[in-house]
C-alpha cells in the first residue's frame, strides 16, 4: 500500500514511507518471481481517493494512482505486467467504513457508520441530485464530524494498494501478498 499526497497521483517515494514499501515489494515479488514452486496467478491494483474534492476529480485522482502503480510495476518488471488489473474506486467509502469501524474514539462513530451504510452516495429528485451521503456526512455536528474525518481518516483513503495472487507447491490455497 503506498500513498498520495491530497489532490495528488504522482507517486513520492518520499512521501509517507512509500519508498521503504515499494522496495520491500519489489524484493518480495522478485523472489516470488524466482521461485519454481510458486507461480503467479494475476496482480490487481486498487486505487482510491478520499471524499473532499468532486467526483470526477476523484475518479480521474483513482484512475490516475492506479496508473501510476501499474507503471511502476512495468518499469520493474515489464513481462509481468500482463497479469495486471487495475480497479479505480473513486471515493473510497469502503476504505472509510472500515476505518470508522475499527476505531471506538470516533465522535459519532455509530451515526457515521449509519450514514455510509445506507444513505445513497446520491439522493435526486426529478433526475436533480439533491442531497447525498458527503453532503450529510459534511453537515453532522455543525461540520465537526467531516472536519474529524478529514483530519484522521481521510489521508488513509488517498492509496494504492497492490495485491499478488498465486499458488504454490508448498501451500495448497492461492496466497496473497501485497504492497
Amino acid at each position: 500500500r503506498v500513498y498520495f499526497r491530497q489532490g495528488e497521483s504522482t507517486l513520492d517515494p518520499l512521501f509517507r514511507e512509500n519508498g521503504t514499501r515499494l522496495h520491500a515489494f519489489t524484493e518480495r515479488f522478485r523472489t516470488l518471481l524466482q521461485d519454481p514452486s510458486r507461480r503467479i496467478l494475476g496482480l490487481r491494483v486498487t486505487a482510491g481517493a478520499s471524499p473532499e474534492g468532486s467526483t470526477v476529480i476523484n475518479r480521474r485522482l483513482s484512475e490516475e494512482r492506479a496508473e501510476a502503480i501499474r507503471r511502476l510495476v512495468y518499469d520493474y518488471f515489464p513481462r509481468e505486467v500482463g497479469w495486471l488489473a487495475t480497479v479505480p474506486k473513486g471515493i473510497d467509502w469502503e476504505g472509510l467504513e472500515r476505518l470508522v469501524d475499527a476505531d471506538h474514539s470516533i465522535p459519532y462513530r455509530y451515526e457515521v457508520l449509519e450514514m455510509l451504510r445506507h444513505t445513497p452516495e446520491w439522493i435526486t429528485q426529478g433526475g436533480v441530485v439533491t442531497d447525498g451521503r458527503k453532503h450529510r456526512l459534511m453537515l453532522m455536528n455543525g461540520g465537526s464530524v467531516w472536519r474529524y474525518l478529514d483530519r484522521w481518516f481521510f489521508p488513509e483513503l488517498r492509496a494504492s494498494t497492490l495485491h499478488v495472487w498465486y499458488e504454490s507447491d508448498r501451500q495448497p490455497a492461492a496466497a496473497r501478498d501485497t504492497l
